[in-house]
């Protein structure tokens, strides 16, 4: 996931299950992003952990 752009919904590898989480910024190995379960907070995170994101059936199923 080279492409990343600051808005894009993406998920993240260590919470399947939850939801996606929202990119709000981008540095060269990292990315910012804002996760409804850490209270909406900003997080940085390894771009390495970046994945596509789910989709809501297989949220709602979890």
């Amino acid at each position: 996931m080279n492409e990343l752009k600051i808005g894009d919904t993406v998920g993240l590898s260590w919470i399947r299950g939850h939801g996606n989480a929202k990119i709000v910024g981008i540095y060269q190995d990292y990315a910012m992003v804002i996760h409804y379960c850490f209270g909406q907070r900003p997080h940085v995170v390894y771009k390495n952990d970046i994945t596509l994101p789910e989709r809501k059936e297989e949220v709602a199923k979890k």
